[in-house]
């Protein structure tokens, strides 16, 4: 009757453990992205308390912060997919980026150089920040809607996908 408890007390232990491994683990994947950058004048000076907005091309979901005292930000928590990115500062002229690509996990940094003027000008920047990110080390893999129809994935399932990653 002891060891019955016992082997039964270990049961009970060594599902526990592996439940709380299961769930760390699936915790872990990351399904969002993070806009940060810093916005500075010509001289690269830094302005604080300027307005960026973070706008979602493919819905219109917006997401507003302010620059730090450093002139820092950030926007985390967005849907991958494709934003337009905007800073306004009193004096200074509106600037914009239409074209940010987040991917599931990226951290993408997009800073600012505002111009002097007036806030009802924007200046639209063409050229899209370097898809090298800078910021961390980790290793993501993004698959596309494509490659998930045509490989051959066991049991369908999105535990599937994570073979063909890096």
């Amino acid at each position: 009757m002891y060891k019955r408890h016992i082997r039964s007390l270990k049961t009970v232990a060594i599902s526990t453990l592996a439940l709380v491994f299961l769930f760390s683990a699936a915790s872990a994947q990351v399904t969002t992205s993070t806009v940060t950058g810093r916005v500075v004048d010509g001289q690269g000076n830094v302005i604080p308390g300027a307005k960026v907005t973070v706008k979602s091309v493919a819905t219109g979901a917006e997401r507003t912060t302010v620059t730090g005292s450093d002139g820092e930000y950030v926007v985390p928590n967005l849907q991958p997919g494709l934003y337009s990115v905007s800073v306004e500062a009193q004096s200074f002229s509106r600037a914009l980026i239409e074209s940010v690509e987040l991917n599931v996990g990226a951290r993408q940094n997009v800073n600012f150089d505002l111009q002097p003027g007036n806030v009802t000008e924007t200046v639209t920047i063409t050229t899209t920040p370097p898809l090298v990110e800078t910021t961390r080390s980790e290793l993501d893999t993004a698959i596309s809607p494509q490659e998930i129809e045509n490989l051959p994935l066991l049991n369908r399932t999105f535990a599937g996908l994570t073979v063909i990653a890096p």
